[in-house]
């Protein structure tokens, strides 16, 4: 994820919007970064496509997961 906000410059919401509506109902997407910000963009986008599950420390903490600068990696499965 990360490489495609810095690489796609502006573009990178567009490029998952099409991943996911060319995607099977029942497709996984796993994603792991350092930083949870582009996650919680993600599950923003996608909130209508895609159902989410933390999978990390803060699955079964809510307030964990809206912090976007928290020490720790973020990991976030999404199912179509």
């Amino acid at each position: 994820t990360s490489y495609l906000v810095s690489e796609t410059r502006g573009k990178w919401e567009l490029f998952y919007k099409q991943l996911i509506h060319a995607a099977k109902p029942g497709a996984l997407f796993y994603f792991a970064e350092p930083t949870p910000w582009q996650l919680h963009k993600l599950c923003e986008l996608c909130d209508s496509d895609l159902d989410f599950l933390w999978i990390d420390s803060s699955m079964h903490h809510p307030k964990l997961q809206i912090l976007d600068r928290r020490v720790g990696p973020a990991v976030l499965l999404g199912i179509r």
